[in-house]
């Protein structure tokens, strides 16, 4: 009786530590997983905001140069197209934007506000072809600080 328990305890022992051990590693590849799924969504949440703002200053740039130039020539009618085509890109980086905020509860809406603001802002000087741009860089800023937070809200989820 003695042997046979000898026998057995060890290798009872050494199942149940088995089953423990890949019980264990199932857990730490689903958080794996989801970890690596919220920093996926924060890296291209991060990515479309600095697209956003690529955009944003592109067409201030145009504006600018556009405001200060009446007479229309060659590379104006060049400036006025590209900033023709770079309205649909900033309403398509803003709705990118716009998914992104479930997950940043917290920060998300502000950082969807103020580029819905900018986006505003931005087509307003277009149709005047003239105005203030401090506004708009007074937006930037907010968005960029709103950005920077929900940035780290969505990586802060991964846990």
């Amino acid at each position: 009786m003695l042997k046979i328990t000898q026998i057995i305890t060890p290798i009872l022992i050494f199942i149940f530590g088995f089953l423990f051990l890949k019980s264990i590693e199932n857990i730490k590849q689903q958080i794996e997983r989801q970890s690596h799924f919220y920093k996926k969504w924060a890296d291209e949440f991060f990515n479309t905001c600095d697209e956003f703002m690529k955009c944003t200053e592109r067409m201030l740039a145009l504006l600018t140069f556009i405001s200060n130039n009446p007479n229309i020539n060659e590379t104006w009618m060049h400036y006025q197209k590209e900033l023709n085509d770079l309205f649909p890109a900033l309403s398509e980086l803003e709705l990118r934007i716009k998914r992104f905020v479930p997950f940043a509860p917290k920060f998300g809406n502000c950082v969807k506000t103020n580029a819905s603001e900018i986006l505003n802002k931005l087509s307003e000087l277009f149709k005047q072809k003239k105005g203030n741009v401090d506004p708009i860089v007074n937006l930037i800023v907010e968005f960029n600080k709103a950005a920077k937070l929900a940035h780290g809200e969505m990586l802060a989820n991964k846990k």
